[in-house]
């Protein structure tokens, strides 16, 4: 007998709390074996909870049917930096969709959960049959062996005020990032101060940097320092948000943030490029985030090991790395010669 799935889904808004959705990218789903699981970027703004999606392909350790195994996803909560060990978000409503090619025989499954310190995690470890995945009139998995699974969260706490430490007694003085191209760009002293340590210590009376006496910081010789890169950077400080519609933006973003030693930021836009990862631009991420020791840098790493034939496929970008990025090369030659020497 033949599975049938349920029928499309979504929650309600939940007025003016929190609610966030991911679309992950599942690539090769099959290729899994039971226990292995995958995360998908995670959702949410700095200092406050976060969460993401959890999915074993292959199900489970230990919850495979008498039909087979089964595809599991679940949300996980993950609480921000605290001092106190205990923590519970109440009534939390989620739901994961496993896309079909058929909206019709799409899996939408939804609760409501009490999540805290000791259950950080809820979710189904019988959402789609492996056997379904590719099956002809149920498939899951797109031309490509890619598949979709959907989630969203309503009802998490929102994000603190970021500007609750903005004194507004100070006076007002502005401070002017002159950039390569295009006119400079102007920002409040006080909010800088307020959201950045860097920006604190540059700023401070006693200190002997030289963008205060001359009221701009020098961007012209930055590559990374776009309007854009510097709006977006700029535009966190404020909202605490930055939504990235390309690798491009993201990797000169992560750039400036580093630089200005924006922490939330840089996982803002790691989390961002952990998303965008694919096999045309694994060197390209690679190459720009070798030996920052981030998550991405790992993935990419791990993308390239788990497939020798990628390099072989990047053939075209091959000459130009060596040109441009000799130390990447020669880190490359020596990981596969590695993996080589242990078969």
């Amino acid at each position: 007998q033949r599975h049938r799935p349920a029928r499309f889904g979504h929650l309600p808004p939940m007025g003016q709390t929190r609610s966030e959705k991911i679309v992950f990218k599942l690539k090769s789903p099959r290729k899994y074996s039971e226990g292995d699981f995958v995360y998908s970027r995670t959702m949410g703004p700095p200092r406050s909870f976060k969460w993401r999606l959890k999915v074993y392909p292959s199900g489970t350790l230990g919850t495979a049917s008498q039909n087979g195994k089964n595809l599991s996803a679940f949300v996980e909560v993950i609480s921000p930096p605290s001092d106190m060990p205990m923590w519970e978000c109440k009534s939390v409503r989620y739901l994961i969709l496993a896309i079909n090619r058929d909206e019709e025989n799409t899996i939408c499954k939804m609760d409501a959960f009490t999540f805290n310190a000791q259950k950080i995690d809820r979710g189904w470890h019988c959402i789609v049959p492996i056997s379904l995945l590719a099956d002809s009139f149920y498939g899951f998995v797109d031309e490509n062996d890619q598949m979709e699974i959907r989630a969203e969260v309503h009802g998490l706490p929102p994000a603190p005020n970021p500007l609750v430490s903005w004194d507004l007694t100070a006076e007002l003085k502005p401070l002017s990032f002159r950039l390569a191209s295009g006119p400079p760009l102007f920002f409040d002293q006080r909010l800088l101060t307020a959201r950045c340590e860097y920006f604190q210590k540059m700023l401070d009376e006693t200190a002997t940097w030289k963008e205060p006496s001359v009221g701009e910081v020098d961007l012209r010789s930055d590559p990374h320092a776009s309007q854009e890169s510097v709006l977006a950077v700029l535009g966190f400080l404020v909202a605490d948000v930055f939504d990235p519609k390309d690798v491009s933006l993201a990797l000169s973003v992560r750039a400036m943030a580093d630089r200005f030693c924006i922490v939330d930021l840089v996982k803002c836009a790691d989390d961002a490029l952990a998303s965008f990862l694919s096999e045309d631009n694994v060197l390209t991420l690679l190459g720009e985030l070798l030996d920052t020791g981030s998550e991405v840098e790992a993935a990419c790493w791990k993308m390239l090991e788990s497939d020798s034939k990628l390099l072989v496929k990047q053939q075209a970008m091959l000459d130009q790395l060596i040109e441009q990025q000799p130390a990447l090369a020669k880190r490359l030659i020596l990981k596969f010669a590695s993996l080589i020497a242990e078969r």
